[in-house]
C-alpha cells in the first residue's frame, strides 16, 4: 500500500508532455510580445546616439567657422585626399570630414603626413584613407569598421592610392539643389589647377559656383552669406544608402555596390559626403540606388544638423518644396525644419 502511494506521489510531482509543451508555447508567445519592445528600445538608444553624433559634427562645424571665419571647404574632387600641409581654405584637397578632425579631438589623424616629401606623404595619406573614426558612422546602420572602397576600374588617384579598405561617412553635407552634388574627379594635378586655362567644373562662365548649399567643391561659405537664417538651412545630415551595401562596396554592378559610398571619407567633394535637396529623402531599403539623396535607416524620419548647430529629426514625408528651400543658403525662401 505504501509503495502504491509513493508511486502516485511521484507522478503528481512531475510534468506531462502536454503540460511541458503548453509552458513552452506560453514562453514563446511572451518572447514574441516582448521582442518588438526590446527592438524598439534598442533603436531608440541608437537613434539617440546618432543625434548626439550629429550634434558633435555640428559643433565641429561651428568651431571651424569660429577659427577660420567660414564653414569647412569640401576639397577638389574624389581623386584627391586631404593634405595636412594645404591649410583649411580653397587650396585644401580634402573635404569637410577631413577639415573638422581637429575640432573633434582627432587632430592626430589630421596631422599625419605633415611635412613629409611627396612620395612618403602619398603612402601616409593612403593609410589615412583607411581610417574609420567612430563618430561618422550611424549605429543603426553598421559598425564603425573600414569597408571596401571602389573596385579596380575606378579612376586614378592623385596624391594617394586606392587601398583594400576605406573609412566611410554616414553623414553628408548639403550642397543645396544643384543638378548633382558632385563636380567630378577634380584637376589632374596642382599644376593644372593653377593654370590660367583651367576652369573648375562647378563654376559657371562668370566663375560663380553652381551649388547653392553650405558645402561644395572649394566652398568658402560664412554665416553672413546664409541670408535665409542659420536655423532654417541644412548643414550636415544622414545620407541615404541601400541596405545591401552596408557591408561595403565590392564589384561594380553587384547588389552591394553603392556609388554614394565607394570613396574614402577624407577624399574631396563627391556624393559620398554631399547630398542634394533636389531629391526627396528616403528610408534605407534594399536594392534601391539613390546616391544623391539624404535619408537614413531610422523609421519615420532622419537626422539633420542645421547651420546654427541644432539637430532636428525630419520626416521622410517632408514637402519637396520645403526640402529644397532648406538646402539653399540664400534664395529668400525661409522654411522651418519641423
Amino acid at each position: 500500500m505504501r509503495s502504491v502511494l509513493k508511486r502516485r506521489s511521484c507522478r503528481k510531482s512531475g510534468f506531462t508532455l502536454v503540460e511541458l509543451l503548453v509552458v513552452i508555447a506560453i514562453i514563446g508567445v511572451l518572447v514574441a510580445l516582448l521582442l518588438p519592445a526590446v527592438q524598439a528600445a534598442r533603436e531608440a538608444a541608437r537613434r539617440a546616439q546618432c543625434a548626439n553624433q550629429l550634434k558633435q559634427l555640428g559643433l565641429a562645424w561651428q568651431n571651424h567657422h569660429d577659427a577660420f571665419q567660414h564653414f569647412p571647404t569640401s576639397g577638389w574632387g574624389w581623386n584627391w585626399q586631404g593634405d595636412p600641409d594645404r591649410g583649411y581654405g580653397k587650396e585644401q584637397f580634402g573635404g569637410w570630414p577631413y577639415n573638422i578632425l581637429a575640432f573633434m579631438e582627432l587632430n592626430n589623424i589630421r596631422q599625419l603626413g605633415a611635412g613629409q616629401p611627396d612620395a612618403q606623404k602619398r603612402v601616409t595619406l593612403t593609410d589615412v584613407s583607411k581610417m574609420q573614426p567612430e563618430g561618422f558612422i550611424c549605429p543603426s546602420r553598421r559598425p564603425p569598421i573600414a569597408t571596401a572602397p571602389k573596385d579596380h576600374w575606378a579612376p586614378r588617384n592623385i596624391n594617394f592610392a586606392i587601398g583594400q579598405l576605406a573609412g566611410k561617412s554616414d553623414y553628408a553635407a548639403s550642397s543645396g539643389n544643384p543638378a548633382s552634388p558632385e563636380a567630378g574627379e577634380g584637376p589632374g594635378s596642382v599644376k593644372i589647377a593653377e593654370s590660367s586655362l583651367y576652369k573648375w567644373p562647378n563654376l559657371d562662365t562668370q566663375g560663380i559656383p553652381l551649388e547653392n548649399g553650405v558645402s561644395y567643391m572649394r566652398s568658402i561659405v560664412n554665416m553672413k552669406e546664409i541670408t535665409d537664417g542659420t536655423t532654417n538651412t541644412y548643414m550636415v545630415g544622414e545620407k541615404y544608402m541601400k541596405v545591401d551595401s552596408y557591408g561595403g562596396s565590392f564589384t561594380s554592378g553587384s547588389p552591394t555596390y553603392d556609388f554614394g559610398d565607394n570613396e574614402s571619407m577624407f577624399s574631396g567633394y563627391n556624393r559620398d559626403q554631399h547630398r542634394t535637396t533636389n531629391i526627396l529623402p528616403r528610408q534605407d531599403r534594399p536594392g534601391v540606388d539613390d546616391d544623391f539623396a539624404f535619408g537614413g535607416p531610422h523609421p519615420s524620419n532622419w537626422g539633420m544638423a542645421m547651420c546654427d548647430g541644432s539637430v532636428h529629426w525630419i520626416s521622410f514625408e517632408i514637402d519637396p518644396v520645403v526640402h529644397r528651400w532648406l538646402g539653399v543658403i540664400n534664395d529668400g525662401n525661409v522654411a522651418n525644419a519641423e
